[in-house]
């Protein structure tokens, strides 16, 4: 039986040990002091979002973002994306979401 998840455990450096998907991805020059502090932040916001999955059962980004108003949209939906890609989140159906536009619910497996 595969054993569950635990996130605490999983991230290992810039990437989890399942999966190799980083969670910050550089598009811009940066030093190396700089790097780290930006990996560390996507990996903060990736944590924070898992944990409010995990205690919501399911959500959109939209509903994320009530919850933790001081980060940015696109952070949340990088955040959902990276864990979505390593195995952690389920993106799941549509429902209407804000400003009347369609967004997924995400989820943890199981």
């Amino acid at each position: 039986a595969p054993r569950p998840f635990d996130i605490c455990t999983a991230w290992n450096g810039t990437r989890t040990i399942i999966g190799r998907e980083k969670s910050y991805h550089q598009t811009t020059p940066l030093s190396p002091e700089q790097a780290r502090k930006y990996i560390a932040k996507s990996k903060s916001q990736d944590k924070v979002v898992w944990s409010m999955l995990k205690a919501r059962g399911s959500a959109t980004p939209r509903q994320l973002l009530a919850r933790r108003p001081n980060m940015l949209i696109s952070s949340i939906r990088r955040s959902l994306n990276t864990l979505t890609n390593k195995g952690i989140l389920i993106k799941g159906a549509c429902v209407e979401g804000g400003m009347g536009h369609p967004e997924h619910l995400w989820r943890l497996p199981g």
